[in-house]
């Protein structure tokens, strides 16, 4: 009998399937550590029940409460090593084995699974920490690839002794910081324009309805518990007002031409911003190209002005916190309208304020840029890779590295070296992008 993969729960290891022959009852298919496939009926023709059945039946199948045919091959598994650690662990208090069972629980035991160890390799420990990153959407701090390698190495230990002929490779530092996560596909230009396009006409269609509508497979509807009219975008759980899609065509605009980081916008308030306007030796001072491109403004949009931020980030090393960061046109308009039209304050943050739980700010404007581009099929490039909101400081850089900013200011005003602009930003730039700058 032949099967069809209907959800990826985990790459390779672990998927919701259906029958070839026409029947809606899924499957789930699990992986084992010799290669094989084990089967089970899941007992339901719903998606979103069949996908938490299958995560419930696979972590008991982890702790060792459920068994499937291929399960025991006689080798030493990682997730079988990890449940006999815990069982004979008594060299630490109480917290500290509830937060590394969370730990191995969350990050390790959805990778490494029933992975033989002794194929356990120092490209597999990579491969791992990229995926970390992928998971987090952003990349993690050292300290917290530090501490899931604590509880990795832990395991890894006790594998050694279980039996003297396996050696572990060495999660050595250097080894932590030869992964990275990949680059996050950038906007191109056209595409930046386009979305704030079409955010701005969605804004005017939720602004101006008096009716339950829908306009190209977008649910235009009246929120009878808010009292205020939504749009509903396709394969989206959520409703957006106005005002959040206005927030939204702010936030496009400002990201793209500020570099800022997916951790950084969220909490800028406006005492951490000043305009300021160019000296008459700065302007003398401006390249051609940059001159004959500000005298093109209409006289409502910012010119010779910049806005200089002082960016908080979070970070607990000192690299990024309180820099000073100065953003020029599309930053500065940004800021000026949202300022004037909801009447912020000094300590009001500049998006979402209402909401003073800024991680929760944060998840609004991620569902809204998602469901936005999913919508709009602009969630995923050419490569078929996903874009986040991070992508959106990947998009400005690279923009200006295509007109031929240097690469030096590129990197002080974005808070990184001009290393890794060259490496790690430009590396998405081709050729024929870069046509322009080869004449």
């Amino acid at each position: 009998m032949s099967f069809k993969v209907v959800n990826e729960l985990i790459k390779t290891e672990l998927a919701v399937v259906q029958r070839n022959d026409g029947s809606e009852k899924l499957y789930m298919r699990k992986r084992s550590a010799n290669g094989k496939y084990d089967y089970k009926s899941l007992r339901t023709t719903n998606k979103i029940d069949a996908k938490q059945l299958a995560l419930e039946l696979y972590k008991q199948n982890v702790k060792g409460e459920v068994k499937f045919k291929n399960d025991s091959d006689g080798f030493l598994h990682y997730a079988t090593l990890t449940k006999e650690w815990f069982e004979n662990r008594n060299d630490c208090t109480q917290q500290h084995k509830e937060l590394s069972i969370k730990i191995i629980d969350k990050h390790l035991i959805p990778f490494f699974g029933f992975m033989q160890m002794q194929n356990i390799k120092a490209k597999t420990i990579i491969e791992w920490v990229n995926y970390c990153h992928k998971q987090n959407k952003t990349p993690l701090s050292k300290r917290t690839i530090e501490k899931r390698r604590d509880a990795l190495l832990a395991v890894f230990k006790m594998a050694e002794r279980t039996n003297d002929n396996l050696i572990m490779p060495k999660v050595s530092a250097d080894l932590l910081n030869g992964a990275t996560a990949k680059v996050r596909p950038p906007f191109s230009h056209s595409e930046i324009n386009t979305i704030i396009r079409r955010a701005l006409i969605d804004y005017k269609l939720v602004l101006e309805a008096d009716t339950d509508i829908t306009v190209k497979d977008k649910k235009i509807f009246f929120d009878a518990e808010t009292k205020e009219y939504k749009i509903k975008y396709t394969n989206s759980q959520f409703g957006f007002t106005a005002k959040d899609i206005y927030e939204f065509y702010n936030f496009i605009l400002f990201a793209f031409n500020s570099y800022v980081r997916s951790g950084e916008w969220n909490k800028i308030q406006v005492k951490h911003c000043r305009l300021q306007n160019l000296k008459q030796t700065e302007i003398d001072s401006l390249s051609a190209k940059a001159k004959e491109s500000l005298s093109k403004r209409d006289s409502k949009y910012a010119k010779y002005e910049c806005l200089v931020v002082d960016i908080v980030s979070g970070f607990k090393s000192n690299k990024h916190r309180n820099l000073k960061r100065v953003f020029f046109r599309g930053a500065v308009d940004c800021y000026k309208r949202l300022v004037a039209e909801f009447k912020l304050k000094k300590d009001d943050y500049l998006f979402f304020n209402q909401f003073s739980n800024r991680k929760y700010a944060h998840r609004k404007m991620s569902n809204l840029f998602n469901a936005f581009l999913m919508h709009y099929n602009m969630k995923f490039n050419n490569k078929d890779e996903a874009r986040t909101l991070y992508s959106l400081r990947h998009s400005g850089i690279t923009t200006s590295l295509l007109a031929n900013v240097n690469e030096l200011s590129i990197a002080k005003n974005a808070a990184t070296s001009a290393k890794m602009i060259e490496q790690y930003y430009g590396s998405t730039i081709t050729n024929e992008q870069n046509k322009s700058a080869l004449i």
